[in-house]
């Protein structure tokens, strides 16, 4: 099980990097863990042991000695925790697992001089309790109990950001945390004689934050004392007044220091009059932290897309589109301008929408002269492209969210309200200019000078019994008056349908009506 706990870790460690943001963005808690853990395992690998006690002996004595960071000193304690239970018997089931998991719960917090909530402090807690409300249950297997811990593992992870501002600022919930839930589901799929997962559905959508303000002390100083005679409490008085982020933990043979400061030589002299430094280690945080807002800034997948209107342009962007292409009044941008966005475009592979039928062939034209690998899809109306964004989603397989984008396409029914320009004949009928139209799916299907009528007469001819959700943007030309002329139509026409009105800004359209 700890085997398959360090294989899901080394298969997801730069997913947890990426959601590294507390205590500072450095973006290494993933590989931390990781490296935690493959010091244990290693160690299990070198010799056999007599018995539970002696292997319970290394493996705290390992996960000590190879513990990375902040999240891989506590993530000791856990395991230390787990096997001072645990090394107490020959054969462990349900019950001695469960008490193992409310001792790491409570070792773990007391190796921290300041507990955070809505870390991975705050997860194994909650892992545990929901372990410990099982413990009088009848028959009650491993594999059920491993069950419960991952579905309150994940349950707790997901509520990091309500307990930590530092996550919901930066959109992501806590590493550490979600690193503990990758190791459970690890262990599990060990238990059950399975290959660990190498991917699960997210719990999170991972955003850039990072900048160098952000970090208050510059190095990340590791030490591992030749001794176990620290005195913690006069050593972390001492680290107090030199960094924060402070952890002293020993077992019968060593201890380990971790602190974020900008004098790690002081540090280095405090602790050498105990003992040998047996590992130093000193990291620049602020550098890691540029790494990593750099990397996620490099997007595997990015969108750009045509727009007109700052409302829609903003819906766009919320949708997850890397760039906007300003249309203008006709929504014809040049070859240029949209090679130009693909070049701008946060990524070397990128999904361009032109969002109207005469940008389609200027796309393609685009996607030949850039060596970046672009797709088309030939969104025709902005209805079609904000339909085709809510199906974008980089953390899937570029081909499969393609497939799901361009299927979109057809999920929803565009109507345009206008007026027209000139006079002109269509289709053997004569449209004044003033007049307005209604057009659904590019065919002008009503005109006339009542704007409720042809919107009326539009949404007839487009509203199918499968239809159930209608959203109106309107335009940046529409007055109070043709506003509420247009909504009392629609909640008129289609009472039964879903509505929901947003402002699109767009011009030319008084409104743009999406039918689902």
């Amino acid at each position: 099980m700890l085997v398959g706990a360090t294989a899901s870790l080394k298969a997801r460690q730069k997913e947890i990097n990426d959601l590294n943001v507390f205590p500072v963005p450095d973006g290494d808690t993933g590989t931390n863990m990781y490296l935690t853990m493959k010091s244990v395992v290693d160690r299990l690998s070198e010799s056999g042991f007599r018995d539970m006690q002696a292997l319970a002996r290394e493996v705290t004595h390992a996960a000590l000695l190879g513990a990375r960071g902040n999240s891989g000193v506590i993530l000791s304690q856990i395991i230390r925790g787990w096997f001072e239970v645990l090394g107490a018997h020959e054969e462990a089931g349900p019950r001695e697992v469960i008490d193992a998991f409310v001792n790491a719960t409570d070792v773990a917090y007391r190796a921290v001089r300041k507990p955070v909530e809505g870390t991975m402090l705050t997860v194994i807690r909650d892992v545990a309790n929901a372990g410990r409300k099982l413990k009088r249950k009848r028959n009650l297997s491993l594999e059920q109990l491993f069950e419960t811990y991952i579905e309150a593992g994940e349950a707790s992870v997901r509520k990091t950001p309500e307990l930590l501002k530092v996550l919901k600022d930066a959109g992501v919930v806590d590493a550490g945390g979600f690193g503990l839930v990758v190791m459970l589901r690890g262990m599990f799929a060990a238990l059950c004689g399975e290959e660990p997962e190498v991917s699960t559905e997210e719990l999170v959508a991972i955003t850039v934050l990072g900048e160098e303000e952000e970090i208050t002390f510059t190095y990340c100083t590791e030490l591992l004392v030749g001794s176990s005679a620290v005195p913690r409490g006069k050593a972390e008085s001492f680290l107090e007044t030199l960094g924060d982020s402070i952890l002293v933990v020993s077992d019968d043979v060593s201890t380990r220091v971790h602190v974020h400061t900008d004098e790690p030589g002081k540090v280095m002299e405090f602790f050498q009059q105990y003992g040998p430094l047996l590992d130093v280690r000193v990291n620049n945080m602020r550098e890691q932290a540029k790494d990593r807002s750099e990397r996620l800034q490099k997007q595997p997948v990015a969108a750009v897309v045509v727009s007109n209107g700052p409302g829609l342009n903003e819906i766009f962007r919320s949708l997850g589109a890397s760039v906007v292409v300003n249309g203008g009044d006709t929504l014809n941008p040049s070859t240029e301008e949209i090679l130009s966005a693909i070049e701008e475009a946060p990524s070397d592979t990128v999904v361009f929408l032109p969002n109207n039928k005469n940008i389609i062939m200027a796309a393609e034209q685009a996607a030949v002269l850039t060596e970046k690998n672009v797709y088309v899809v030939p969104s025709r109306t902005l209805q079609q492209g904000i339909q085709a964004m809510l199906a974008f989603d980089p953390s899937q397989e570029t081909e499969r969210m393609l497939s799901r984008m361009e299927r979109a396409l057809g999920e929803v029914v565009s109507i345009g309200i206008t007026r027209a320009v000139r006079d002109s004949v269509v289709e053997g009928s004569t449209i004044r200019a003033g007049e307005y139209l209604g057009i659904v799916e590019e065919k002008i299907v009503a005109h006339g000078p009542d704007l409720a009528g042809v919107v009326a007469r539009a949404l007839e001819k487009a509203v199918q019994p499968e239809h159930s959700f209608l959203t109106v943007f309107f335009g940046g030309e529409a007055g109070e008056e043709e506003r509420r002329v247009i909504e009392e139509a629609v909640a008129s026409a289609v009472p039964d349908l879903d509505l929901e009105i947003k402002e699109g800004g767009q011009s030319h359209y008084d409104a743009l009506l999406a039918l689902e």
